[in-house]
């Protein structure tokens, strides 16, 4: 049974980011989230055989079956990485597989891993929209992090402790925007800085994610400078940076400041 529900939440995951990979290219385009999917070349409208998440792509081999232009392989890229990101939350939350076998979760249980779940989805939009873009959508963050405070209202966290690291979250990037004239990060960095106090109402978790943020955009942009990739002029998306080490914190958080902890 265990290894089953790892399936499914593979494949909950791979729909997932096949869902919100096509999301944040409609919202771009500032187009309906809702229409059946279709060809981006061709425009032809796709039956339901040739949306099966990775299982799809691979059977088209990355073409359409109409125009047999190339699809784009960051559909198949997100669909992958939103299923190893979902079987990944599953394993960790439920590291015990013979209490697992035994017992299934109580309610409260799927409660906390579904939170973490949208968390998860909610940041990997984050990384996908700023990466392909260099924007954040304001009303997709606000909305999620109205929906998370709800839900984290739901397991009894107090309601001031999320809207207390909100406050910090969103603060450490105003002064930051303020202090470099608009021009060191963007207004939409504030609004992520407030998702992640929602997602993270614990002070050390928040601070590990915004460690991870910036330890990883750093080593990325040194490594594109050194190849050439990139000027230390250039820009770089921050809030894709700030939605990995969010996704990481979700995951291995814990874990992390445990064995931090430990050195001390």
């Amino acid at each position: 049974m265990y290894q089953l529900f790892v399936f499914y939440f593979f494949a909950l995951g791979a729909i997932f980011g096949s869902f919100l990979s096509c999301l944040a290219w409609r919202l771009y385009q500032e187009k309906s989230a809702w229409p059946a999917s279709r060809c981006d070349s061709c425009g032809r409208h796709l039956k339901w055989f040739e949306n099966i998440p990775v299982l799809s792509y691979l059977a088209l081999r990355g073409r359409c079956s109409s125009c047999h232009k190339k699809i784009s392989w960051q559909y198949f890229a997100a669909e992958v990485f939103g299923g190893l990101l979902f079987a990944a939350a599953f394993l960790l939350f439920f590291r015990d597989q013979t209490y697992f076998s035994a017992i299934l979760p109580s309610w409260r249980q799927w409660l906390e891993i579904s939170l973490q779940l949208l968390s998860l989805a909610v940041l990997f939009f984050v990384m996908i929209y700023d990466g392909r873009y260099y924007l954040v959508s304001v009303p997709f963050v606000l909305g999620s992090a109205l929906l998370i405070f709800l839900i984290s209202l739901g397991l009894g966290v107090s309601w001031f402790m999320p809207l207390i690291t909100a406050a910090i979250g969103g603060a450490f990037f105003l002064v930051q925007y303020l202090l470099t004239r608009k021009k060191g990060i963007g207004e939409g960095d504030i609004y992520l800085g407030i998702l992640l106090g929602f997602i993270f109402p614990d002070f050390a978790q928040l601070a590990c994610a915004l460690v991870l943020s910036y330890v990883v955009g750093a080593v990325c942009a040194l490594t594109l400078i050194t190849f050439g990739q990139k000027k230390l002029s250039s820009r770089l998306p921050l809030g894709f940076f700030l939605a990995l080490g969010g996704m990481a914190t979700v995951l291995f958080g814990t874990s992390l400041l445990n064995w931090y902890l430990g050195l001390l």
